[in-house]
């Protein structure tokens, strides 16, 4: 794909990405410098992981910013988008990809701490990032995309420290698909179903999360007998933020091997 056209596939080119030290992220992240964006992205803690993705983003010939951010913080969540407009643009890209580890737990089993923990970072954080970028957005008739889950369709046992948050954040993208389509703005979620290639097994099972009997029912109920890979949901999330899905608006694209269905 020439320049000319990768630019005309994102508008102005510039994203930004929360959470791009994750699994996830980072695979966000290098799949929009490959089809020549610049990425500004936010970590938390991971630096050592958040240099690996800049260095991944320009490989790819563009340009890199990683911001350490709490995102429950709305002024540094502010403070972050302003950099980015002031330093390259107004960005059209603009993607949640963040959010506390994966747990499995029983409702009657999690402590109410935990709960308000895990919807403060997942669904504050999102609230601040699509508030704070809803402006720059509609300068450039740009698109939001923020990442779900397939057991918003199908419930799982044990996983309402996922679901609860993510239902929380595509009713924010569906409420601003509606209000913001006015002026050109686009958004979206994609449902991440169990994805295997960046060490999440292996942390749940560390966890006691699950055993091979979860991993095994989990590939019995998903009709392609596996489990995601990172790629397959960068690949999701940059066709939804693309204007080859410029007439996709207020919808949630299940990337889960058909868990949902």
């Amino acid at each position: 794909m020439e320049k000319s056209d990768q630019v005309n596939e994102f508008r102005n080119a510039i994203a930004i990405v929360a959470g791009g030290s994750g699994g996830i992220g980072a695979a966000i992240c290098e799949k929009l410098a490959s089809r020549g964006v610049d990425v500004a992205f936010t970590y938390h803690k991971s630096k050592d992981k958040a240099d690996q993705t800049a260095k991944r983003i320009e490989q790819h010939g563009r340009r890199s910013m990683a911001a350490q951010v709490d995102l429950r913080d709305a002024e540094a969540v502010a403070a972050l988008v302003a950099k980015v407009t002031a330093t390259w643009g107004d960005p059209s890209t603009v993607v949640y990809a963040a959010g506390p580890l994966l747990r499995f737990h029983y409702i009657a089993k999690i402590p109410s701490a935990t709960f308000r923990d895990v919807m403060e970072h997942d669904v504050i954080g999102c609230y601040n990032l699509m508030h704070a970028s809803i402006p720059a957005l509609r300068k450039t008739r740009g698109a939001l995309v923020a990442m779900a889950t397939p057991a918003l369709d199908h419930y799982v046992k044990k996983d309402i420290l996922s679901i609860a948050p993510k239902a929380a954040i595509h009713a924010l993208v569906r409420g601003i698909a509606c209000e913001e389509g006015r002026y050109g703005v686009r958004a979206n979620s994609v449902g991440i179903g169990l994805v295997g290639d960046f060490g999440l097994i292996d942390a749940l099972r560390a966890n006691g999360d699950v055993d091979d009997r979860f991993l095994q029912t989990t590939y019995e109920q998903v009709p392609l007998g596996r489990l995601g890979r990172a790629e397959e949901i960068a690949e999701a999330t940059a066709f939804l933020a693309s204007e080859r899905a410029s007439f996709v608006t207020g919808q949630i694209l299940m990337v889960d091997g058909g868990l949902a269905a």
